[in-house]
């Protein structure tokens, strides 16, 4: 295990080579420049800007995924043959692309505005939604079904209900 006085030697041999001209500081920046601008940008408010224009990206991103994989996954999880069908093969093909590789694509299409950035955050998280709602789907106890449809739930109502009513008992100790 490294221990404390390690690091502390460490630094300070880090700090003193640039210093001395052992090392251009150009390439390796002594550790008080590099904390310096760390914390610059949050006394000077450039942190929190951006910090704000990202968060805008991630929500916007989610909620574009929420409105269009939520049902989706829904539609996949078993209920209607057709749709899975048709839609898996497109799925598949994109769950094995890391989002973020796809970038350039994004960038070419719509510009490198804040459009291709959503766009990444959308196709993120788009994939994900519908595989876990399609395997949720796909692995509701029967019994639950059954007593969703005993209780008159529609075909649409079943699949969501039933996947939260499976969640809730998995995640209780006291139900099961």
């Amino acid at each position: 295990m490294i221990s404390i006085s390690f690091v502390l030697l460490f630094l300070v041999v880090w700090q003193i080579a640039p210093t001395v001209g052992w090392i251009n500081p150009i390439y390796v920046p002594t550790p008080t420049a590099i904390f310096s601008e760390m914390v610059r940008p949050s006394f000077s408010g450039v942190l929190i800007n951006d910090a704000a224009i990202s968060m805008t990206r991630i929500f916007l991103g989610l909620g574009l995924a929420v409105i269009v994989a939520l049902p989706m996954g829904f539609l996949l999880g078993g209920w209607f043959r057709s749709v899975e069908t048709a839609v898996n093969p497109l799925i598949y093909v994109f769950s094995v692309a890391n989002p973020f590789t796809l970038l350039p694509v994004f960038m070419t299409l719509l510009g490198v505005g804040e459009l291709s950035k959503v766009a990444v955050i959308f196709l993120g998280l788009s994939i994900s939604y519908p595989f876990q709602h399609h395997f949720r789907g796909q692995s509701v106890d029967p019994d639950l079904i059954k007593m969703g449809r005993a209780t008159g739930l529609s075909r649409l109502q079943i699949s969501p209900k039933c996947s939260y009513l499976e969640q809730c008992l998995r995640c209780s100790p006291d139900c099961g």
